[in-house]
């Protein structure tokens, strides 16, 4: 009977550990860290690399998503805004965190009217672990000319609309 209690109470300190790592949040990159340097090829097989992109003196919008995140999708055309409106002062990358392909990602891009955005595939989540970003989309990160994290969102933006929070952290823009 004693031995019966033993393998129950040790049963129970395996199931309670494995359920808490489960449901901890992410270690998220916060306000004032150092962005992680992303150096890959994106869908259109061109090199990108965030480091040249931050020595220019310009902002970097780094936002992880999936092709059937409905959150992530409402979001697109507040960045497109932000990126018209800011022009040379910012680029807007976008990691798809899904296993689909560059030419799903391609069509994806062309379906919901997002030209002009650099966007990569994390199929091995090697871009994502840096930034302690899981498979839970959307998640959103904003680095000035310096690197630095001024901004990081776990989940959807307010309204689903990251324009009034994004915009006037752009120095150089028109308000």
């Amino acid at each position: 009977m004693k031995q019966n209690i033993t393998i129950v109470c040790a049963i129970l300190v395996m199931v309670s550990t494995a359920f808490s790592e489960v449901v901890q949040a992410p270690a998220i990159l916060k306000k004032g860290t150092q962005l992680p340097a992303i150096v890959c090829m994106s869908v259109d097989e061109k090199s990108f690399d965030s480091r040249t992109i931050l020595a220019e003196g310009k902002y970097l919008i780094v936002t992880f998503f999936t092709t059937y995140c409905q959150p992530c999708i409402k979001e697109f055309p507040s960045f497109l805004k932000i990126k018209q409106e800011a022009g040379n002062n910012v680029e807007i990358l976008l990691v798809s965190v899904g296993q689909d392909s560059r030419d799903d990602l391609k069509r994806f891009r062309l379906k919901h009217n997002i030209p002009g955005f650099e966007m990569v595939r994390d199929k091995y989540s090697t871009i994502r672990q840096p930034f302690g970003v899981t498979d839970k989309v959307p998640v959103t990160f904003m680095a000035n000319p310096k690197g630095e994290v001024i901004f990081s969102q776990f989940g959807a933006f307010p309204n689903e609309d990251p324009y009034p929070l994004l915009k006037p952290l752009i120095k150089g823009t028109a308000k």
